[in-house]
């Protein structure tokens, strides 16, 4: 190549130069910007977090919290749960059930303890008036029926005060009872309906977020009919060593009483961590000449530790009971009235209601061990007895029972042994 050496060529080169340097510093610059937005755009992309630091707290995206910080939640779903609420199919149908909502929902679970599983319907409405009303009916697999009808009233005082009144029926056609005391004997079963009509008002003191008071008033009008049990035996058929108040007829009640709820778990449906108490005294006196007054006092307080054993999310369960019957006249209460051991809920390892007296303690430890997702394994022991008075507990009447159980989706099946054999429970929701 020939490059013209002349001052003229000179002259000529640099004039070319001088308007092409604007042209690629242009060309330069627009690369640059276009690097630049790429480089942003990438950025913003693999850092949605920042990308979205400026937006409104409402209109962030819920995924935009890493899933290593975002705050623990149970895995052991019950029943009803809005965790299952956009699934689809048999899930979305198990959300409803026992959801606390307006309108209709399913209801599982039991009427008493020891009445089988039972489902039914749930329905809210709230009035012009802003009370609510409440309706709902239960239906066990052994034919045991629970109605209810509750109208509470529109929190007033801040929402610390609610009032309301209601009316609830039951009828449980296969209650077992094997005598009063704790040497009952298991060959002793007989069987009876009860059924009942419990109306009553009430009030709901919100003292603190977690400190309730609940103080009530009420009739409750009460019949005992024939057990029906197939190859059992009715209560009356067969006579008593000792008196059993309430036998084959009508007992009506007036009571009132207080009711103190304590609550400082972390969750009341899956808890890991917290306290529970509640306290409660109810007086009843009779209406009829054969009844007489008593006292029931119930105290029943729980204690939940988060412990790092077999998983990262274990439970460590601990729960104490105390039943206390005292008669106003030194005389019994009904048999029906009184403190209960055995069955699904208080000593897993014996017979629905085994032991009744009128005082019983009863205590349960369970280890919680978080298997899967949803799936929980229990292994658990429950130790008590019942007791004419509470001078007469000892340690040579203490019955215990131990048992494991896992709980799937809100669905609980535990298997207890005890003295007398083992026992099968199915039911909704934790055991305590």
């Amino acid at each position: 190549m020939t490059v013209d050496a002349s001052p003229k060529g000179r002259i000529r080169r640099a004039l070319l130069r001088s308007s092409l340097t604007p042209r690629l510093d242009w060309r330069i610059a627009r690369t640059s910007l276009y690097a630049c937005c790429c480089a942003t755009t990438l950025s913003t992309a693999a850092l949605p977090g920042k990308a979205h630091a400026q937006q409104p707290a409402s209109q962030q995206p819920a995924s935009s919290q890493p899933a290593s910080q975002q705050p623990f939640v149970p895995e052991v779903v019950p029943v009803g749960s809005d965790v299952e609420a956009s699934t689809s199919g048999w899930r979305q149908v198990l959300a409803t059930v026992n959801k606390d909502e307006e309108g209709p929902t399913l209801r599982a679970g039991s009427v008493v303890s020891g009445g089988g599983f039972a489902l039914g319907g749930h329905w809210r409405e709230t009035l012009a008036t802003r009370a609510r009303l409440d309706t709902e009916y239960l239906v066990s697999i052994k034919g045991y029926q629970s109605a209810l009808v509750d109208l509470s009233s529109q929190p007033i005082a801040d929402g610390r005060i609610t009032f309301g009144a209601g009316v609830k029926f039951d009828s449980l056609p296969m209650e077992d009872f094997f005598g009063l005391g704790p040497s009952s004997e298991i060959t002793s079963h007989t069987s009876y309906e009860r059924q009942g009509i419990d109306t009553r008002a009430w009030m709901r003191i919100r003292v603190r977020p977690w400190l309730e008071l609940t103080p009530t008033f009420g009739h409750i009008d009460t019949r005992l009919l024939s057990g029906e049990q197939s190859g059992i035996p009715s209560i009356e058929a067969r006579t008593w060593a000792s008196p059993v108040q309430g036998v084959g007829r009508q007992s009506r009640f007036l009571h009132g009483g207080l009711t103190m709820t304590l609550d400082r778990r972390d969750s009341p449906k899956y808890t890991r961590s917290g306290g529970f108490l509640r306290a409660s005294v109810e007086r009843y006196d009779g209406l009829l000449a054969q009844d007489h007054g008593f006292v029931k006092t119930e105290v029943d307080a729980r204690g939940y530790v988060p412990i790092h054993g077999l998983s990262s999310r274990d439970v460590l369960a601990v729960r104490g009971v105390a039943l206390l019957t005292d008669g106003t006249r030194h005389e019994s209460a009904p048999f029906y009235f009184l403190p209960r051991l055995g069955g699904g809920g208080l000593l897993r390892g014996y017979e629905t209601s085994r032991f009744i007296d009128t005082q019983a303690l009863f205590a349960s430890v369970e280890y919680r061990w978080q298997a899967a997702r949803r799936l929980q394994v229990v292994t658990f022991v429950d130790s008590g007895q019942v007791a004419p008075a509470m001078r007469a507990f000892s340690l040579s009447n203490l019955q215990t029972s131990v048992g494991a159980g896992i709980r799937y989706r809100g669905f609980r099946v535990d298997y207890a042994r005890g003295a007398e054999g083992g026992r099968l429970h199915i039911g909704v929701g934790a055991s305590f």
